[in-house]
Order: C-alpha cells, then sequence, then structure tokens
C-alpha cells in the first residue's frame, strides 16, 4: 500500500527491511526489495543482490526472474540476463522481450508482445516494455490495425457516441493509454488521439492529488504524453523530475534512447546532458555489480551460447 497507493518508497524500504531482519531468507521481501531498489531507487546492482537470491531459494518466481533480466539489462549485462531466462525451470517466451528491445530486434519484440498478450503471460512489470514493442512496431511498419485492437483492450478504453474515450479507473502506469494515442496519431486519428492524451492527464493529476498516489509512478506516462501533444518545453522537466524521484532510470536504454515521442528532442542539450548522465549512471552501477561479484555477493552467470 505504502509503494504502490502512496509512492512512499522509504516507508516501503522500511517494513522489507523489518521483514528480513525477522527472516533474512524470506523470498517474497527479497524479491519486493529488489523490486523497488531496480524500479524506484534506480539501484540495479543492489536490486541485483536481492533478487538472486529471491531466484535461488524459490526458482519459480517469476516476478523476481523477470526483474532480474530487467536489473541486469540497466548495467548492460545482456549475457547475465540470458543466463537468468535460460537458467528457469520451465519456458515462457514473453521472458525475452526485453532482451530483444536491447538488443534492437523489434521484429522479434513485437511478436513476444502480441503473443505474451495472447497467452497472458505479460505481467505489470513487463506491460511498459510489451506496449512499447508495439507501438515500435506499428511505426516501423506502418501497420496501425493489430495494434489498435490489442491497445484499446490493454488500456481498457471505450469511445461514447460523441468520440470521447471513457476509460476504467486503473492504479496503474498509463502506459497502454499512452501507447494507443501514439498509435491513433501515426495512424492519422489526431482528435481521437489528443483527446485521450488530455483525459490520461487529467486522470493522472486526480490520482496523484486527490487519491494522493503520488507523482512517483507516473514518471514515464506523463511526459511522453506531453510530448506527443507537442508541449516539448514540458517534457525535460518531466523526465529529469522523474529522474530525481528514481523512476526513470531503469530501462532508459529503450524508452528514453527510442522513445518516438522523444524525436524532436533529441539535439536539445537539456536532453543530451541527460542521456549523458544516465549513461555515466550505468557505468557506475556496473562497476557496483563488478564488487558485489567479486565479494561473492552476486553470483558469477555462466554465459549463454546463442
Amino acid at each position: 500500500f505504502l509503494l504502490y497507493g502512496r509512492s512512499d518508497v522509504d516507508g516501503a524500504v522500511a517494513l522489507l527491511q523489518q521483514a528480513l531482519g525477522k527472516d533474512p531468507l524470506y523470498p517474497p521481501a527479497l524479491s519486493r526489495l529488489g523490486e523497488l531498489e531496480w524500479a524506484a531507487r534506480g539501484h540495479p546492482a543492489e536490486a541485483i543482490r536481492h533478487l538472486e537470491q529471491a531466484v535461488r531459494l524459490d526458482p519459480r518466481a517469476e516476478w523476481s526472474r523477470r526483474v532480474l533480466v530487467m536489473a541486469y539489462l540497466d548495467v548492460d549485462d545482456p549475457a547475465a540476463a540470458e543466463a537468468v531466462v535460460a537458467a528457469a525451470p520451465d519456458v515462457v517466451p514473453v521472458r525475452a522481450l526485453s532482451i530483444a528491445l536491447y538488443r534492437g530486434e523489434w521484429a522479434r519484440a513485437a511478436e513476444l508482445a502480441y503473443a505474451g498478450f495472447d497467452a497472458g503471460t505479460i505481467t505489470d512489470v513487463d506491460e511498459l516494455l510489451a506496449v512499447f514493442a508495439v507501438r515500435a512496431d506499428a511505426h516501423r511498419t506502418r501497420e496501425f490495425g493489430d495494434a489498435l485492437d490489442l491497445l484499446e483492450d490493454v488500456a481498457g478504453v471505450r469511445w461514447d457516441a460523441d468520440g470521447r474515450p471513457v476509460l476504467e479507473r486503473r492504479l496503474d502506469l498509463k502506459a497502454a493509454p499512452v501507447g494507443l494515442a501514439d498509435v491513433l496519431a501515426e495512424s492519422g486519428d489526431r482528435p481521437r488521439s489528443h483527446r485521450l492524451l488530455e483525459r490520461v492527464l487529467a486522470d493522472v493529476e486526480f490520482e496523484s492529488r486527490q487519491l494522493r498516489r503520488g507523482d512517483l509512478w507516473y514518471g514515464r506516462a506523463r511526459p511522453v504524453a506531453l510530448a506527443l501533444l507537442g508541449r516539448h518545453d514540458a517534457v525535460l522537466g518531466e523526465l529529469e523530475a522523474a529522474m530525481a524521484r528514481g523512476f526513470g532510470k531503469h530501462q532508459s536504454w529503450v524508452i528514453v534512447r527510442h522513445e518516438p515521442a522523444f524525436e524532436r528532442l533529441r539535439e536539445r542539450a537539456g536532453f543530451l546532458r541527460l542521456i549523458t548522465g544516465l549513461e555515466d549512471w550505468r557505468r557506475r552501477e556496473r562497476a557496483a555489480l563488478e564488487e558485489l561479484r567479486q565479494t561473492g555477493r552476486v553470483p558469477v552467470r555462466p554465459a549463454v551460447h546463442r
């Protein structure tokens, strides 16, 4: 509740550490603490330490394994990410989605995303990248029908008689409705796209302020929505604020570098500084991971032959 309902990262960490003080090998606490260090604090190396423990204790802990894969990609170690996937006791293809995106295998990523949504194996932790993969494929192929159908369903969007969007109330990352708005705009339906984006931004404001959820979980949807609406001057400030809160650095290798909505920002000095800062952060975190490996607190994953 503190983490997802109030964006109270410190409060959530304190409770998780209290649980681990009673039982240092309690997998759910290790898993959630790893997720939090990765997504909400910007510490993927520390996240890997907790998540490797969680996966070792419970090899079928699917959430832990998927976050661990993504944390390794955030420190530019795709070989370790592939080893985590290969070591799973069963095969779930969508586990490789983030790796396909990391390697720029756009068609493969879209294939995995569509199959994952169809099979019901996309979890909340995958949805941001899965929606991105669908959007990127639509931009690349210029074929929008399947993407529109899928994203409308995933987002829970329907349209009234006047073409205004009606959204289900969901406390999520807003990735799907923003993704739908992007594909609508690319397909030529800018009026519905803009109405949907304005509705999403209004919902974000309501949830952040009236429901007191805070800003943490909207650090991806809000800047993309603003960029799609052409409000580029506000986007950089939103991205910088998200980084400062801790939610925004993870998965930046694809979200910031390849986000199509940010195309007009890529040559701006502030955006270039942001990219440089993220590259420095990834190098620091990779160094922290290597130190954890050298001291035996994180295992060295054997390479997988592709």
